[in-house]
């Protein structure tokens, strides 16, 4: 596991996170977009880890009307954990 790459993917994440509590969707749904990237790459072996990010992502697609987006990648992230 490139151990940095995962910081950038966690920091992504939170800000994402932070972004999207301020009603900054648009820019919530890059940096998540990202850090699902940048985990599927480094760790895709961690699943959960994985499954919060689609997750998270899916709660912002949701609020900007994408409705669905949001259940294919609810649907994703559920078919992550089951496996």
């Amino acid at each position: 596991m490139d151990l940095k790459s995962y910081e950038v993917a966690r920091t992504c994440h939170e800000e994402a996170g932070a972004l999207a509590s301020e009603g900054r969707l648009e820019e919530a749904a890059a940096l998540y977009e990202r850090a699902l990237s940048l985990k599927r790459t480094v760790d895709g072996s961690n699943r959960a880890d994985v499954a919060a990010t689609l997750h998270d992502l899916a709660v912002v697609r949701e609020r900007m009307g994408c409705l669905e987006e949001a259940r294919a990648l609810w649907a994703e992230a559920r078919r992550m954990l089951e496996g």
